[in-house]
């Protein structure tokens, strides 16, 4: 399709460009394709030791110490005393064993902590490169897959609230200082308290 089309068959210019975006390359589309398999098939080769680097958190920088065996992402630390206690916690405790566990920086990032999730991503990417290795070679291997469960867990609680924001934290004050128990849902995780 062409501008001409647009005109002929009355599409108005905004919806063009949405439509425009959609429309793929295939030659370029064919190309990705081809690099991302020819980077699923490869064999990674570090220089085995520790890497000492830096993950962009959104408080600042990190520090990492990132062990490499020959083939193998051994071990992630990462000094966590500059962010902000409790919101990104998640990460440092899920993202380092999803990427060890996978052996792939396709990991899909803590909502509500993503600058601090693509900053440790990126400073084992960095890890790698220092190793010697091509960081594309594990964002393209497939993500860890999701273990499901059907189990249902049953919990028992004075109060739930929903949200953590201004509301929701005046309401646990209040449900706390009443003695009661109270479970505090927020799109990153759930609380007990």
């Amino acid at each position: 399709m062409d501008n001409h089309d647009q005109k002929v068959l009355h599409i108005p210019s905004p919806l063009w460009k949405v439509m425009d975006f959609m429309i793929l390359d295939k030659e370029e589309e064919h190309h990705k394709y081809e690099r991302l398999k020819a980077l699923q098939n490869k064999k990674v080769k570090f220089k085995k030791g520790k890497y000492h680097v830096f993950a962009k958190g959104h408080n600042g920088n990190l520090p990492m110490k990132v062990e490499l065996s020959e083939d193998k992402i051994v071990s992630i630390e990462v000094d966590d005393s500059g962010e902000s206690e409790g919101i990104a916690n998640l990460v440092f405790e899920r993202l380092p064993q999803d990427i060890i566990n996978g052996q792939t920086l396709n990991v899909d990032v803590i909502s509500g902590a993503t600058v601090t999730s693509e900053g440790i991503v990126q400073g084992i990417a960095d890890a790698i490169e220092q190793a010697g290795e091509n960081p594309d070679i594990l964002r393209a291997r497939p993500k860890p897959v999701v273990q499901w469960s059907n189990e249902v867990i049953e919990e028992t609680t004075d109060v739930v609230v929903i949200g953590t924001g201004g509301a929701g934290l005046s309401a646990a004050s209040t449900i706390l200082d009443g003695g009661q128990r109270g479970d505090y849902v927020r799109k990153i995780c759930c609380h007990r308290r």
